[in-house]
């Protein structure tokens, strides 16, 4: 009998010292749960604190943006306001100083031809161009107020490029020759397409006159007028290619990047003295465009400029 009890203490003695280890066990096991879960809350409410924080400092950098993006409307209202009234402004005077501009011309053609002697003829002469170059100012401008008020209108009908560009040839012909200038012309014959007669001539006119105006005396300057297949206005059409290839300085890499800019000077300067608004080439493009074409220019500083136009045939 005392054996089986003591055998029994044994046992209940072992029974309870693995319940006290698995109790112990599970203790420090809860212990390092809560551990856990504290640092796992800690690091919440930090993480929490963090994203208050950020949201306070981008609500405030959208307050100062919102605030920036107020005063940036504000100026640009104020700059919109001062281009229009300049443009209304810039339209008056050119159209103003027309008509006078229009009487002198005549009155100095008539003086021409009634001169007494040479020396008054040659007076007459030196008044006659120097309005003409007033005339040709005023209408640049005119051009150019009418470019930023969008006002550009145009009034299609069937033309032919190829006459407009002999035409332009053969009047620019007798001042390539005053300095000493070889106007070649290359023109295919049968370039017709649907567009406004007169604004077109101002566009290959000015490229023409351009050329002649800033190449030095006794270079070459070719005129091209070429069908040509592209993909123009975003379909498979054909179109024409109009170039105009120079002598000249050519263009700098600024130069590149501002010739078609709206009162843009070049580096380039006038060879024969001649008169430059600086408003013709963004004339030329706007014109261009209008008749979904678009223009280009290719150039290398001292190896001359080439000005390419190209207009859809819409046509056929």
């Amino acid at each position: 009998l005392c054996g089986a009890m003591l055998v029994g203490f044994l046992v209940l003695l072992v029974i309870t010292s693995r319940e006290r280890k698995r109790i112990m066990e599970e203790a420090r096991a809860r212990m390092r749960l809560q551990q856990m879960v504290d640092e796992r809350t800690a690091e919440i409410s930090r993480q929490k604190e963090l994203l208050e924080t950020q949201t306070m400092e981008i609500q405030s950098a959208n307050d100062e943006l919102r605030h920036a993006n107020e005063e940036l409307q504000h100026v640009n209202k104020q700059m919109r306001e001062a281009s229009v009234f300049k443009t209304k402004l810039l339209s008056m005077v050119s159209h103003d100083l027309k008509n006078p501009l229009g009487s002198l011309l005549g009155l100095a053609k008539i003086m021409e031809s009634d001169a007494a002697n040479e020396e008054q003829r040659q007076m007459a002469q030196d008044m006659t161009t120097l309005v003409e170059q007033s005339l040709s100012l005023v209408k640049d401008l005119l051009d150019s107020a009418a470019v930023e008020a969008g006002k550009i209108e145009l009034h299609k009908t069937s033309v032919d490029i190829g006459e407009i560009i002999t035409a332009i040839a053969w009047q620019y012909k007798p001042q390539a020759a005053k300095k000493q200038q070889v106007l070649m012309t290359a023109i295919e014959a049968n370039t017709v397409l649907e567009g406004d007669e007169r604004r077109l001539w101002q566009v290959f006119e000015n490229l023409v006159s351009n050329a002649v105006k800033y190449s030095p005396p006794e270079k070459t300057i070719w005129v091209t007028l070429e069908r040509c297949p592209g993909d123009v206005g975003g379909g498979n059409m054909k179109c024409i290619r109009f170039s105009v290839r120079d002598e000249g300085p050519g263009l700098t890499a600024d130069d590149m990047t501002k010739v078609f800019g709206h009162f843009q000077r070049l580096s380039a300067k006038p060879t024969g003295g001649e008169s430059s608004s600086g408003v013709g080439l963004s004339i030329v493009k706007q014109i261009v465009e209008l008749h979904c074409g678009r223009v280009w220019v290719e150039s290398e500083v001292g190896q001359g400029a080439t000005f390419i136009v190209e207009l859809p045939i819409t046509g056929e």
